[in-house]
Order: structure tokens, then sequence, then C-alpha cells
């Protein structure tokens, strides 16, 4: 029996004859975590430059996969307006209709401008405990809305400043 488990771990190339568990895969992720946890900057930096050297690669892979699973994104959707309505449920009329009016208002934008597309914001996200009503609700460039993603953002300018994207 162990036997048979050496010759498979040295197949695969597991086994060490000093140390047999040197290979092991288990071993090579904890390890690898160990260097990831020293200088966690390092792999970050990486990470980055892949992603910026591989940008259009990794916006189509974005195209294909949103085509091959159309089920997965519209389930998403549902769920997002699902949220949202029932967070609308004590809201006087005139919220509501400040809400349309903003939604309105970036409707427009994007008609004037289509090659600067404008979303509606969350000043303080819906996931960090933000309401959808009017006074948390701003429009915002695509571009930077996806910058901001679910943060909370103390100094909108830091998204025009060199070092404040990221």
């Amino acid at each position: 029996m162990w036997g048979e488990h050496k010759r498979v771990r040295v197949r695969l190339g597991w086994y060490d004859e000093d140390n047999h568990w040197a290979k092991h895969p288990e071993v090579l992720r904890w390890r690898q975590r160990q260097k990831y946890n020293k200088n966690p900057r390092k792999y970050i930096g990486a990470a980055q430059r892949y992603n910026k050297d591989n940008l259009e690669y990794k916006r189509e892979y974005g195209r294909q996969h949103y085509r091959k699973n159309p089920e997965i994104y519209a389930e998403r959707a549902r769920a997002r307006k699902k949220r949202v309505s029932t967070l609308n449920g004590d809201l006087t009329l005139r919220e509501r209709r400040l809400i349309r009016e903003i939604y309105r208002l970036r409707n427009i934008l994007n008609r004037q401008n289509p090659a600067r597309p404008f979303e509606v914001d969350h000043v303080i996200p819906l996931a960090a405990g933000g309401e959808h009503e009017p006074n948390n609700l701003s429009i915002a460039t695509k571009g930077y809305n996806s910058w901001k993603r679910d943060n909370i953002i103390q100094c909108p300018s830091d998204y025009f400043t060199p070092g404040g994207r990221k």
C-alpha cells in the first residue's frame, strides 16, 4: 500500500526523498500564503500590473461570460431591483417623485452625451447601510461610480488626483 502511494507521489512530482511533504499541494499553498502575508504589496502590485497589461483580454472574457450566462446577470438585476424596492417602502410621495426626477435627469444627460455615460450613485452605498432616498442619491459618471464601488468616499476629488485611483 505504502509503496503504491509513494509511486503515485513520485509520478505526480510531490515526493522528495529528504522531505516527502515538501512538494505536497497543501504545503505549497501554505508556503505561498506565508510569502504573501510577509509582503502583500508585492503580490498586489503584480496582480495590478497583470490586470493593467491584460485589460482588453479581461474585458473580452467578461463580455463572453455575460453572453454565455445571461441568467446569472438577470438574476442579479432582479435581486437588486427587489432590494431597492423594499427600501422604498416608507418613502413619501414627494421623495418618490424626487427619485424619479434624479433618474430622469440621468437619462437626459445620457442622451445628450452618449460617449460619457452617467449613473445614479448612492453616496452611502446600499451595501454599507445607505438608504435609497433622494438625499443619498447623486449622478456620477460610470467611471467614477465603478471606481467608487461600495466604498464611502469622503472627498470625491480623490478620483481626479493621480494617486486617488486604485
